[in-house]
């Protein structure tokens, strides 16, 4: 690994850049923008379902949980911490920065890169799998939404459109058609798609 690799990736965080979608080169905003535009998102009013609102009160979290997590470390890691500046230095500034100055290339590229792939996590649509984890035997586990209450969401999940499921209670992930049918063999279905009538087995998943 080189630095030339981790100041591609810190660009790919801070500045808009050109990526592949649908097999087109395409010019997206930079991940920080993204992952802004995402956690802005207002999920206490507007028309809609409760579970719809829920949804993106949910999406909304994670997304700022996840904003306040990288400018946390970059904080740490930036050259200029504990410094009095004239000017406000932005997170974009400060990652930059630290792309260019860090001495420990691999260890920084690796942590730019789970970002990266958590913001993009963020826009991967997931539809529920009402059925028994064949490797944990979870079928259900606890998340607080936006107000501190607890909600029920399946263990399992699979992304649309892609030959991809995983259990969000033990981490088991299944890629592929083979794997996506075997899966189907496997999970045990539930007899209802009302998960507020189960308990999760396990007390808290995180």
């Amino acid at each position: 690994m080189n630095r030339t690799e981790l100041t591609v990736k810190a660009q790919e965080l801070t500045e808009a850049h050109l990526t592949t979608h649908a097999g087109q080169i395409v010019q997206e905003m930079s991940l920080l923008a993204q992952l802004r535009e995402a956690y802005s998102m207002n999920a206490g009013s507007g028309r809609g379902s409760a579970s719809l609102k829920n949804e993106r009160g949910l999406y909304s979290l994670r997304a700022s949980m996840l904003y306040t997590e990288i400018a946390t470390k970059a904080e740490e890691l930036w050259r200029g911490r504990g410094r009095r500046t004239l000017v406000r230095v932005s997170l974009e500034e400060k990652l930059n920065d630290i792309s260019q100055y860090t001495t420990d290339i691999t260890v920084t590229l690796e942590l730019f890169e789970s970002w990266a792939e958590a913001i993009r996590e963020l826009y991967v649509r997931r539809e529920d799998i009402f059925a028994v984890c064949p490797d944990c035997g979870e079928y259900a586990i606890e998340e607080l939404d936006d107000e501190g209450k607890t909600t029920y969401r399946t263990a399992l999940n699979r992304v649309v459109n892609k030959a991809e499921a995983n259990c969000n209670a033990c981490g088991m992930k299944w890629s592929g058609i083979d794997a996506i049918m075997d899966l189907a063999r496997e999970a045990t279905p539930l007899p209802t798609e009302n998960l507020l009538r189960y308990k999760p087995r396990t007390q808290k998943c995180t």
